[in-house]
């Protein structure tokens, strides 16, 4: 990272400390905004890392809305892996209720599959019924090629699954 990125971070991270959660919010949404694109994720995470855990999934599910997808995924499926459980399954949940995109379109398959990926996931690992809804999904709806389904699914951990097309 670049040194005035760095900048950037540690000044973020430093004004967060002590906000209260709705304007650590405010402010996160802010900077991830008005960041370049290539430091977007960066201060998304920091903005996470910066608040108390009981902002952490408020202030999450407000920065990853403004991810561009590839980032969007890489900050969610960190924050699955750190988050404890309880914060976890309301990030997960608050996720899926994220409205459609701004022209009011279905959201993307990419987007849509990686949610289906994630919610499977939330109890450890997929059971039965939610490989085969992927699978649909992946196969049937989305129409994803195979391996962009076990991409997706290699990113949220799936490394025991098969990589043909298994869950689509």
């Amino acid at each position: 990272m670049a040194q005035e990125d760095q900048s950037s971070v540690d000044a973020l991270r430093e004004s967060m400390t002590n906000l209260h959660p709705k304007d650590a919010k405010d402010v996160a949404v802010s900077a991830v905004q008005a960041a370049p694109s290539r430091t977007k994720k960066d201060i998304a995470t920091t903005a996470v890392e910066a608040v108390p855990m009981d902002a952490k999934v408020d202030v999450a599910t407000a920065v990853i809305q403004e991810l561009p997808d590839e980032a969007r995924m890489a900050l969610t499926d960190e924050l699955l892996r750190s988050l404890p459980a309880k914060e976890r399954e309301d990030l997960v949940s608050r996720l899926q209720t994220i409205p459609k995109t701004e022209d009011g379109q279905e959201e993307a398959p990419l987007h849509r599959y990686r949610e289906a990926v994630q919610s499977a996931w939330v109890d450890g690992s997929p059971q039965a019924n939610d490989v085969q809804l992927l699978r649909d999904l992946a196969n049937n709806e989305l129409r994803l090629s195979p391996s962009t389904a076990a991409q997706m699914r290699h990113h949220r951990g799936d490394s025991r699954a098969p990589r043909s097309s298994s869950y689509g």
